[in-house]
């Protein structure tokens, strides 16, 4: 992969553009006017290598969206496998290895120049892009299926046990804890947690990867740093061959709606 991404004719390139089109048209639900997809849909991002990255590693994310809006293009995509082809040619670890040397040199980024200001602003982002929040009793809240993204996301079920039903009931009764709502308020608020919440689960996973990071000494891990080729500018073929695939695939949608309605 890595340096071949940059070729037109790459057969893993069109692999991860057709992916990248599957996600954001098919996979959505819905046709997308935007050309990025929401966490949700990166979830369902079928991985074409050998590698295979963690998709809901939260520093890995936070590295990887270039801009910070919560949202991942297929600039962000191509880059991440351009420097992992990148470290994969210029070292002797496994494919394997490699994914998880880059993952944790994604939390030692973000321990090192990242604050917790930043990365609770991003987590936010990162889930009301998901779903538009909305207010009740003038408390911003998130969705139910929100909630589920972030049960997925912290792996929840794996470390607990519990639910993404039970992760909502927590986080509800952590809202009345605070005195953010009243009990008898409760069932204004059934399916919805307050943002505050989430902004409270962003704090402590930013906490949590400081201690990774000094835990693990990930300051010793020394590989090459990240960088983007890729960008709205830069390969315009590459970009040509995204927007034609998009287009193709947007219109073959709207001529098998057509012959459907036909019927």
């Amino acid at each position: 992969m890595g340096h071949t991404l940059t070729r037109p004719d790459c057969e893993m390139l069109h692999k991860i553009i057709n992916e990248f089109v599957k996600c954001l048209v098919y996979r959505a639900g819905k046709t997308q006017t935007r050309q990025t997809l929401s966490l949700r849909e990166l979830l369902s991002f079928s991985q074409l290598d050998v590698v295979r990255f963690d998709l809901s590693h939260l520093p890995l994310l936070y590295l990887l969206d270039g801009d910070k809006d919560g949202l991942f293009s297929i600039h962000d995509l191509l880059n991440l496998g351009y420097y992992y082809g990148s470290i994969n040619h210029m070292t002797n670890y496994k494919a394997h290895e490699c994914a998880s040397i880059i993952q944790a040199y994604s939390t030692g980024m973000l321990a090192l120049y990242g604050d917790a200001s930043s990365f609770i602003k991003w987590f936010v982002k990162l889930l009301e892009v998901i779903e538009p929040t909305v207010t009740i009793e003038s408390v911003k809240c998130v969705s139910a299926s929100v909630v589920r993204v972030m049960h997925t996301v912290l792996k929840v079920e794996l470390i607990t046990r519990e639910s993404s039903e039970k992760l909502l009931d927590t986080m509800q009764r952590a809202a009345v804890q605070m005195g953010l709502i009243d009990q008898q308020q409760l069932k204004a608020f059934d399916g919805l947690a307050p943002l505050v919440i989430v902004q409270a689960f962003g704090d402590e996973l930013f906490k949590a990867f400081m201690a990774t990071y000094n835990d693990l000494g990930l300051e010793s891990i020394e590989i090459l740093k990240y960088y983007r080729p890729f960008d709205e500018t830069s390969f315009p073929e590459i970009n040509s061959l995204f927007k034609e695939k998009l287009a193709e695939t947007l219109n073959a949608i709207s001529i098998h709606s057509e012959d459907s309605s036909d019927d």
